[in-house]
């Protein structure tokens, strides 16, 4: 394994090391209390796993994207082109993916 695929190898480890700690945090988002109106404040757990949800959805596009495209890059031959590409791609499906997450907030 060269030394290039060891940073994100290493990010994708830590973020599927903490998948247990969401799954328990999105199963206590059922057991909390429910809301009296849409405008109530969310709970501690709620927003942890909201965030977690936000990260999850940040970081696996761009990860996927981007070394999918540094792949492609490597064997084409095109330099940055292809992870560029790839950067964008992820940044498109991020953008609609947090608006999904959060249109029930606007």
């Amino acid at each position: 394994m060269t030394l290039h695929y060891v940073a994100p190898l290493s990010i994708v480890v830590c973020l599927f090391r903490f998948w247990p700690l969401y799954s328990l945090l999105v199963e206590n988002k059922e057991n909390s209390i429910e809301k009296e109106s849409s405008n109530t404040l969310m709970s501690k757990g709620e927003l942890i796993a909201f965030a977690y949800d936000v990260g999850f959805a940040i970081i696996i596009p761009l990860i996927i994207f981007t070394l999918g495209g540094r792949l492609l890059d490597k064997k084409l031959g095109t330099a940055p082109w292809c992870m560029l590409a790839g950067l964008l791609i992820s940044l498109v499906f991020t953008s609609i993916s947090i608006y999904k997450k959060t249109k029930k907030f606007l």
